[in-house]
């Protein structure tokens, strides 16, 4: 039932967009490997007629993986051009993802990476 929610919900908000620039390709970073932070939502926005630029699903952060936030940086700088808009996810970019924060809340000794990264790669 939730998923229905969260699907009609996002197409709505989409349909009006995507009815007037259809087509675009986006390159997407998900918070994490779930199903709805990667496939339905990848689901949603290509029946709204866009094409996704993804990352590999292993660098993303799942129930046994804490995601990989330096090789998913690196993966944005080489797919950046790829497309013309981007939804990324920082907490997958700064700490590994959603699932990760979960995981390690409270711990010390984590290297969350640096804001910097973002201004760093938009400037690029």
């Amino acid at each position: 039932m939730l998923k229905r929610i969260f699907m009609l919900l996002l197409t709505a908000l989409l349909l009006p967009w995507s009815s007037a620039q259809a087509g675009g390709r986006i390159l997407f970073i998900p918070h994490d490997d779930r199903p709805i932070s990667y496939h339905q939502t990848v689901e949603v926005v290509e029946a709204a007629g866009y094409e996704l630029v993804l990352p590999p699903k292993e660098l993303l952060s799942n129930a046994t993986n804490m995601g990989h936030p330096q090789e998913l940086w690196q993966w944005l700088r080489e797919n950046a051009s790829k497309a013309k808009s981007a939804v990324i996810a920082s907490d997958s970019m700064l700490y590994g993802g959603a699932d990760t924060f979960a995981q390690t809340r409270g711990q010390s000794g984590r290297d969350y990476g640096t804001l910097g990264e973002f201004q760093t790669t938009a400037a690029g």
